[in-house]
């Protein structure tokens, strides 16, 4: 996806085998390797373990229990690479269809990867731990803010589901499972802020900040000539800077 090659959302299924549906079953039962915690461990002592994975291990695997934080460690590791390149490409998409600036749009000539986009990631992370130092606090804040952003990602589906009921779409769900998971989300947001006001008051504030931006980078059309002059220059020293260049789409 990273790379921007994203044909197989098109034809999902084209080209598996038995090999990679079993592969993606196991992976979706992932998840459920929680439960096999309760097996050595109480609910309390979950609930009081700072890292219940090592606790799990100084039960059931004392000669592991230097390995499993390694272990950890490289996953957060891996998935964090991940989701740094799936931002970015969403960031870049996004750019291209004109609800970010056109400049997220631009990728590496070479490489395919939206360079850009990954960069301006990279600088709002920062910007985070700046103002929020506290890794747990983070760890809510960028929680809250991803779930906030899920639950109206899903209203705007049932919204355009209303509005425009002829569109195709190359997957219909029933409106019942989005009510249900719209429920749920409800629930888990309103009960975050009543247990942390400050730190959900916190998420919600840097969530609201994306609307006047949005407003002055994508709705205010008719810029000033001054600036609109000053922005190309600048876009094309990035080009320069990073070798990039307009998606294809944009074409």
């Amino acid at each position: 996806m990273y790379l921007g090659r994203i044909g197989n959302f098109f034809e999902p299924f084209e080209g598996s085998t038995y090999g990679k549906i079993t592969g993606a079953l196991y992976a979706g039962l992932f998840p459920y390797t929680g439960c096999s915690y309760f097996t050595a461990l109480s609910a309390y002592d979950i609930l009081i373990s700072d890292a219940t994975a090592v606790s799990f291990a100084e039960c059931v695997l004392p000669f592991l229990l230097y390995i499993i934080p390694i272990g950890i460690t490289m996953s957060c590791v891996g998935t964090a690479s991940g989701n740094l390149f799936i931002v970015g490409q969403m960031f870049m998409v996004a750019g291209r269809d004109g609800l970010m600036p056109y400049i997220f749009s631009m990728k590496h000539y070479e490489s395919n990867i939206p360079v850009i986009a990954i960069l301006f990631e990279i600088i709002l992370s920062f910007i985070f731990l700046y103002f929020i130092s506290n890794i747990r606090k983070l760890i809510i804040c960028v929680g809250m803010i991803n779930w906030t952003c899920i639950l109206l990602t899903v209203v705007g589906l049932i919204v355009l589901r209303y509005k425009h009921p002829n569109r195709e779409r190359p997957i219909k769900v029933p409106l019942i499972i989005s009510i249900v998971f719209i429920s749920i989300l409800i629930i888990l947001i309103v009960t975050s802020v009543l247990n942390d006001l400050e730190n959900i008051s916190t998420s919600l504030f840097l969530l609201t900040t994306t609307i006047p931006t949005y407003m002055f980078c994508v709705m205010w059309k008719k810029k000033p000539s001054d600036f609109n002059c000053r922005y190309n220059s600048f876009v094309i020293m990035l080009q320069k800077l990073f070798h990039i260049i307009y998606d294809e789409h944009n074409e």
